[in-house]
C-alpha cells in the first residue's frame, strides 16, 4: 500500500512539473510574439527611411504644424480723414490670407493689399488676418476725421417732414451756405419725432413717427452733411405727465408737493428712470448713425430752490447734472457720437440759477453751446443798452466769459446765434453781425435758431 502510494505520489509530481513546463513555454511563446508585435508597431511609427547606395542613411521628419500668425502691416493715413469719403486701407500681408474689418471681407495674395471702406470707422477698428491653417492676426486701427467748422440751422421734425422745407434746407447745403443740420429727435412737447423703439417711449406713447430717421441720414450723408440730433432732456411734458401720479419720483414737484407744471411739465434729473430714458434716446440715434446728440433743456427749471422739489437728489443740482452729462458720454464713446449741451447764456456768470456749471460740464462734453441770443438779454447786461439792437456787442461780450471757463478742457464753443424777429427785426445785417462778432472772439462755428425754421441766406457766405 505505501509503495503503490509513493509510485502515485512520483506520478503526480511528474505530471505536474510536465504540465508547469508546457505552461512556461506558452508564456515564452507569448512573450516573444508579443515582443515582435512591439518592434513591428515601433517600426511602422518610425520616420521613413531610405539607403541610398554611396550615401549614408536619412530620414526624412514628419512636416511641422504652421503655427505662425501672418504679418500685416498698413502703410496708408489714417489721420484727419474726411468724415463722408471712402477710406482706402493700403498696406502689406506676408502670406495669402483672408482680411477683414467694420464689415469688410476680402481674399488677399501675399504682398500689396487694398481695401476701400465706405467712411471712416468713429471709433478704434480691429483688422483681422487669417491665414489658411487658421492662424490669426489682428491689429486695432485708429481713425480720426477732420471736421470742418460747423455751420448749422435747427431743423424741426415737422420741418423736415415738409417736402418744402426739406427742399430749401437742401439748396442751402448746395449753395455751400451750411454744412450741419440739427434735426430735432426729442422736442420740447416730449415727442420723439421718428419711430423710436427705447421701450420707455413706447410705454407713454411719446413716438410720433414724423420722420424716418435711417432716411434723413442716408440723404443727408450722401450730401456730405453733419448731422446733429437734438434731444430736450428734461423738459418733457409727455413724460411727466404719463408719470404722475403712479411715478412721482420722475417729476419736479413744487414746495407743496404738486407737480411742476411750468414749460407743460419737467421732468427730475435727479431720478435714475429719467435719465436712462434720455441717454437710451440718444444711443438710439447714435446706433442709427447720428454724428453729434446736442441735449438740450439739460437743467434744472430756474427760480430759487426753495420753490422746487426733487425726490431722490443728494447732492447738489449741479453734481447730478453733471453725473448725467457724464453717464451718457459713456454711452455715445461706443459708436464715437459726438456730444453737445444747449445752455443758457447766463450760465458763464450765474450757473446755480440753472444748475449748468460750464467748466465742469465743459470736461463731459465735446462741445458747448450757449444761447446767447441778443432778444434775451436784459439791458445792461455786459454793458450793453440795448443787447437785441447791438447784436454784435453782446455777442463778442458773452462769447469772451465762455472762453474762459472752457480754457484748460478739449470742449469746443459753438455758440447759438438769432436768426429771428422778437422785439427788433432781424434781417441778414443783424445775422451776420452775430457771426462776426463770433469771428472776431476766433470762433467760426455756429448754430442758427429760428423756431420758424426760415432761414435769411443773405447772410451767409458761401464756404
Amino acid at each position: 500500500m505505501q509503495a503503490r502510494d509513493k509510485r502515485s505520489s512520483g506520478r503526480g509530481v511528474s505530471r505536474r512539473r510536465y504540465m508547469f513546463r508546457r505552461a512556461g513555454a506558452l508564456v515564452a511563446l507569448c512573450l516573444s510574439l508579443g515582443a515582435v508585435l512591439f518592434i513591428v508597431t515601433e517600426k511602422r511609427r518610425e520616420p521613413v527611411s531610405a539607403n541610398v547606395a554611396g550615401s549614408d542613411a536619412f530620414t526624412t521628419p514628419a512636416p511641422e504644424p504652421d503655427t505662425e500668425a501672418p504679418g500685416v502691416e498698413v502703410t496708408s493715413d489714417t489721420k484727419q480723414l474726411e468724415p463722408f469719403d471712402p477710406v482706402k486701407l493700403e498696406g502689406e500681408v506676408d502670406e495669402d490670407s483672408t482680411l477683414s474689418i467694420a464689415g469688410q471681407r476680402r481674399k488677399v495674395s501675399a504682398g500689396a493689399f487694398a481695401i476701400t471702406l465706405p467712411q471712416p470707422p468713429r471709433v478704434a477698428t480691429k483688422l483681422r488676418a487669417r491665414d489658411a491653417s487658421g492662424n490669426v492676426t489682428e491689429e486695432m486701427l485708429e481713425f480720426s476725421i477732420k471736421w470742418p467748422p460747423m455751420r448749422a440751422v435747427h431743423v424741426s421734425g415737422y420741418a423736415w417732414a415738409s417736402p418744402s422745407f426739406r427742399r430749401t434746407l437742401l439748396k442751402m447745403v448746395d449753395d455751400r451756405l451750411i454744412n450741419t443740420i440739427q434735426l430735432d429727435l426729442k422736442d420740447e412737447s416730449g415727442a420723439i419725432a421718428y419711430d423710436s423703439r427705447v421701450r420707455l417711449a413706447r410705454a407713454i406713447e411719446a413716438p410720433a413717427q414724423i420722420y424716418d430717421l435711417d432716411d434723413a441720414l442716408r440723404t443727408l450723408h450722401r450730401k456730405g452733411v453733419r448731422v446733429v440730433g437734438r434731444i430736450v432732456c428734461f423738459r418733457d411734458p409727455i413724460l411727466a405727465t404719463a408719470s404722475w401720479p403712479h411715478h412721482k419720483e420722475r417729476v419736479i414737484q413744487t414746495a407743496a408737493g404738486a407737480p411742476y407744471t411750468d414749460y407743460g411739465g419737467f421732468t427730475n434729473f435727479a431720478e435714475e428712470s429719467v435719465r436712462d430714458y434720455n441717454i437710451d434716446v440718444a444711443e438710439e440715434a447714435a446706433r442709427a448713425g447720428i454724428d453729434d446728440v446736442l441735449y438740450d433743456y439739460v437743467r434744472r427749471p430756474d427760480g430759487a430752490l426753495s420753490n422746487f422739489r426733487f425726490p431722490g437728489l443728494r447732492s447738489s443740482p449741479e453734481a447730478a447734472i453733471e453725473t448725467f452729462v457724464g453717464q451718457t458720454q459713456k454711452r455715445l464713446a461706443r459708436y464715437g457720437t459726438k456730444l453737445g449741451l444747449s445752455v443758457y447764456g447766463i450760465a458763464a456768470t450765474r450757473p446755480t440759477e440753472i444748475a449748468q456749471p460750464i467748466n465742469r460740464l465743459a470736461r463731459r462734453a465735446d462741445y458747448i453751446s450757449p444761447m446767447i441770443y441778443p432778444s434775451h438779454w436784459a439791458p445792461g447786461e455786459y454793458g450793453v443798452a440795448q443787447p437785441e439792437s447791438q447784436p454784435y456787442d453782446i455777442v463778442f461780450r458773452s462769447l469772451k466769459d465762455f472762453q474762459k471757463k472752457l480754457k484748460g478742457t478739449d470742449s469746443k464753443l459753438i455758440p447759438w446765434l438769432q436768426d429771428f424777429s422778437l422785439g427788433v427785426t432781424y434781417g441778414a445785417k443783424e445775422v451776420r453781425a452775430q457771426i462776426d462778432a463770433a469771428a472776431d472772439r476766433g470762433i467760426n462755428e455756429w448754430i442758427l435758431w429760428d423756431p420758424k425754421v426760415t432761414y435769411t441766406s443773405a447772410a451767409l457766405a458761401p464756404r
